[in-house]
């Protein structure tokens, strides 16, 4: 029986077992989570079904988290298969591809700003804010998945840069929000990863990572903000960075 039996973990944005969200997913089901996903529309449906079914779940709520709407009726739905919830993973990020490729200035205008932070930053606390109530008094936790660039300027990362600095200090102020109900609100950047964003066949022009470890999906997932439970493998602990509680802490 792993330490997550029976938490009931919600994940967001999985889209292929290149996601970092599967890594999570995957990690979580070894450990005994209940798990539940979300897809975006019905163009992703059955494949997230498969996904689920993959690790023991029938539980697929459909939301666009550009719709405050969509995110409330997430948890209406949600409540009808659980009475509560210990983890949410925001692994949700979207911006214009003239947003993230080439020169910065060239590439930014006012609704690409727009939508890289109300697709980026904004959905973390609107959903975190939708499912308060079943997270209270669970010791629950919410995780986002942050990346280097939102404190360093990155080749063609760009205005995703911007909003992932939104995005990590939406967390500090979660966390300093929710800390006294006993919630945890993280965020971790867990380095180069190959991921669906940063696939090379995607777009030439697009930000490549040179270094890809196959292996880092699972380790993130280990993460105390994800697990509840620090593992300290010593490649996790150099590679990981957590914004938790306001301030920054190194892994």
């Amino acid at each position: 029986m792993g330490f997550l039996a029976d938490k009931k973990i919600l994940i967001t944005g999985l889209l292929s077992k290149h996601s970092i969200a599967y890594g999570i997913a995957k990690a979580c089901h070894r450990e005994g989570a209940q798990l539940a996903f979300t897809y975006q529309t019905e163009r992703f449906e059955d494949r997230i079904k498969k996904f689920a079914a993959e690790f023991g779940s029938d539980i697929t709520i459909p939301v666009d988290v550009a719709s405050d709407e969509q995110i409330d009726n997430l948890f209406v739905e949600l409540a009808k298969h659980w009475d509560g919830l210990d983890g949410l993973v925001h692994s949700i990020a979207y911006a214009p591809t003239e947003a993230i490729e080439g020169d910065f200035l060239n590439g930014i205008s006012r609704e690409s700003f727009r939508i890289a932070h109300e697709i980026s930053s904004y959905s973390y606390p609107a959903l975190v804010k939708a499912a308060r109530p079943m997270m209270q008094g669970r010791k629950s936790a919410a995780l986002a998945l942050s990346y280097l660039g939102a404190e360093r300027t990155m080749p063609n990362y760009n205005t995703m840069g911007l909003a992932k600095a939104s995005l990590e200090a939406a967390t500090r102020y979660l966390a300093f929000c929710l800390g006294p109900e006993g919630i945890r609100a993280n965020a971790i950047s867990a380095g180069p990863i190959k991921s669906h964003f940063g696939r090379p066949d995607q777009d030439p022009g697009r930000f490549r990572h040179r270094q890809l470890r196959q292996t880092a999906r699972l380790q993130l997932a280990q993460c105390p903000a994800t697990s509840q439970r620090d593992h300290r493998g010593s490649r996790q602990r150099r590679r990981l960075h957590v914004v938790r509680s306001g301030q920054r802490h190194y892994r």
